[in-house]
């Protein structure tokens, strides 16, 4: 998805925004009335969670890789 690409805060806040905006009045989701607003509301949501699960993944990743273990190289802390 966004390999070696740091997803900063502003990311997981402002790209679900513009997804709600793109989906709700660029491709005229307000006039499909309460369906258009779900539609908008889904695509929010999707690049919300998408954003925050990679940004988990990348810390996680980042926690794991500071923090090995140095027990099977023989080292003895």
């Amino acid at each position: 998805m966004l390999k070696g690409k740091k997803i900063g805060f502003s990311k997981v806040v402002l790209n679900p925004i513009s997804a709600f905006i793109k989906w709700y009045f660029l491709k005229n989701g307000f006039k499909d009335g309460s369906v258009g607003f779900a539609l908008a509301k889904y695509a929010f949501n999707y690049t919300l969670l998408k954003y925050k699960k990679a940004r988990n993944l990348r810390t996680a990743n980042y926690v794991n890789s500071t923090n090995k273990c140095n027990f099977f190289r023989g080292d003895k802390d």
